[in-house]
């Protein structure tokens, strides 16, 4: 069995949305070389990427470097900036671009969006990064090389084996107290209609997931922002635990390993949350709005990885001094300026009282101090 892939009897496919799992079978890349293959029997069992969710026959793996050859691959967008090589994703490539300051991620940026009118370009910092555990074997059979970097974008709930189905009911529950909370405080029958109709509208489970994320609680999805200088302070501080519910950034000092910008490209409100479109008007701004926040929440099932699927440039820093970046009491505003979130933290001590399997979820919880 190649590495990240797992085993599952056909039939899962006839319902593959459940587990997030491709509509297509044996889905394979023009730059590959399964042509070599010749055992294509199908069995009762197929082998599905848990990191993509795309489904296969048994012939996968003798190799054929079905998810295509990166040396195969012709030029697209910004390939011909990849002065770092490319990080690869099933049937796509993504160019490696080192940047020394401010002007040369504006000129990225400018060359990006003519290729990508009709999307929402969207970033994501950290301060390293992090690749998918396979071992060289699978990754020659896969993409034809052994060297081969996929990025790991994996979201928090597997990273902390948080069970999130289990969870956000109670979560939601949670957010709609403290939302009622607010309307009663304003004393505002109309705020709270209006409240209650957008709790029933569909999204607002995706918004509740994204607000968890945004304070710090596992989920489903990945925070990314439409702002680069927000971007920016995360790739280039570090996140510092301080005490129950209490954490920091600091500037980074370990510059063993460059700070990475993630750029992606998503058509138009394609399994993205944008924050500033729901109870907008209605509650006052929250963390997540000062973050120009917006949130990937299809990561899911065995497509865990899928926030690679609109990748299109990986940007690579390290001098700090070289960039733009927002203030850490611009992003996170303290629980004074934070009033929702503050009734959202208030809420909890009362909440996991009362509801006990909360408690090692909230456990998760941070202000900015």
């Amino acid at each position: 069995m190649l590495d990240g892939f797992v085993q599952r009897d056909s039939s899962l496919l006839n319902n593959g949305s459940l587990e997030n799992i491709s509509r297509y079978r044996n889905t394979f890349s023009p730059y590959s070389e399964i042509d070599k293959i010749t055992k294509i029997t199908p069995k009762k069992h197929v082998h599905i990427d848990k990191y993509y969710g795309l489904a296969y026959d048994h012939w996968i793996e003798e190799g054929g470097a079905f998810y295509g050859k990166t040396d195969k691959m012709e030029f697209y967008g910004i390939d011909h900036k990849a002065d770092m090589g490319f990080l690869r994703i099933p049937f796509r490539r993504i160019p490696r671009i080192s940047i020394k300051k401010h002007d040369d991620i504006n000129s990225i940026l400018h060359d990006l969006k003519k290729h990508y009118k009709d999307h929402d370009i969207l970033y994501r910092g950290q301060t390293k990064e992090y690749f998918l555990s396979r071992g060289k074997e699978s990754l020659k059979k896969i993409y034809g090389c052994e060297n081969t970097l996929e990025p790991s974008l994996l979201n928090t709930s597997s990273r902390t084996n948080t069970n999130i189905d289990s969870i956000i009911p109670e979560w939601s529950g949670l957010l709609r107290v403290s939302f009622g909370m607010y309307a009663q405080l304003l004393d505002n029958k109309v705020l709270s209609d209006k409240i209650n109709d957008e709790f029933n509208y569909y999204p607002f489970m995706h918004y509740a997931l994204s607000i968890a994320q945004h304070y710090g609680l596992p989920t489903n999805g990945l925070d990314v922002t439409s702002d680069i200088e927000t971007a920016l302070f995360f790739a280039l501080n570090t996140y510092h635990k301080t005490g129950a519910y209490k954490a920091n950034y600091l500037h980074k000092r370990d510059w063993k390993s460059k700070s990475v910008i993630y750029i992606f490209a998503l058509p138009h409100k394609y399994y993205s949350i944008n924050h500033e479109e729901i109870l907008s008007g209605i509650i006052p701004k929250s963390r997540p709005s000062f973050q120009n926040a917006f949130f990937l929440h299809n990561s899911r099932g065995l497509n865990i990885n899928n926030a690679t699927e609109h990748l299109v440039a990986a940007l690579y820093l390290d001098n700090s001094d070289a960039f733009k970046q927002k203030t850490s009491e611009l992003l996170f505003p303290n629980r004074q300026k934070d009033l929702i979130g503050n009734i959202i933290f208030e809420n909890l001590f009362k909440a996991k009282s009362i509801i006990p399997n909360l408690d090692s979820y909230l456990k998760y919880f941070y202000w900015i101090n």
